[in-house]
């Protein structure tokens, strides 16, 4: 490629996380780059034992600042470690007017309408989130443990009147003696 080539292309940052050969990594996104026709001006690594994205916010803060049109990666997992997280940096990305090209999914919104990318992607997550949300409802309304023992309290109240021990009455009511005694206190 000769300078007045390079010249015409438009800037892409790199940016790496997650467990990836980086010596072969980084060359290969460079070159995805390039084919959708960005200059790579920057790479940016986070280590994946880091918590959070230190330099994917680096990333996001200095690209209007560098006129940096593009943001490629290897996969979208690298962005974020749930969906949720993902949806608000498309968002930002869509804010900054930055692309996003994820090599491993084929993702280029710098060629299709990233509003139209980001509703999918939070139609998705909302969707997760609504099964979820029902799962634990669910799980919640099932109570857990042995099933309750019914016991006429009623009858455990007159008998206990009557003097007799927890003992006697659970045998006549064919109750264990620890429910009858926890449902005479209530």
């Amino acid at each position: 490629m000769n300078d007045m080539e390079k010249n015409n292309m438009k800037s892409a940052a790199v940016y790496i996380s997650g467990p990836h050969d980086i010596d072969s990594l980084e060359p290969a996104l460079q070159d995805h780059a390039r084919e959708c026709g960005y200059e790579p001006v920057e790479v940016y690594r986070d280590d994946p034992d880091v918590q959070g994205h230190p330099q994917l916010d680096r990333m996001l803060e200095e690209a209007s600042e560098r006129g940096v049109m593009a943001i490629v990666v290897n996969s979208l997992g690298d962005l974020a470690r749930f969906p949720g997280q993902l949806v608000k940096v498309l968002g930002r990305l869509m804010e900054l007017g930055v692309g996003l090209i994820a090599m491993e999914e084929g993702i280029d919104t710098t060629t299709i309408d990233t509003g139209v990318l980001l509703r999918v992607v939070k139609a998705v997550v909302d969707m997760q989130h609504r099964t979820m949300l029902s799962t634990v409802t669910q799980r919640r309304s099932n109570k857990a443990g042995r099933p309750e023992t019914e016991v006429d309290v009623e009858e455990a109240r007159r008998l206990r009147a009557a003097g007799l021990s927890f003992g006697q009455i659970s045998s006549i009511l064919k109750a264990p003696k620890g429910t009858i005694h926890s449902r005479l206190k209530k």
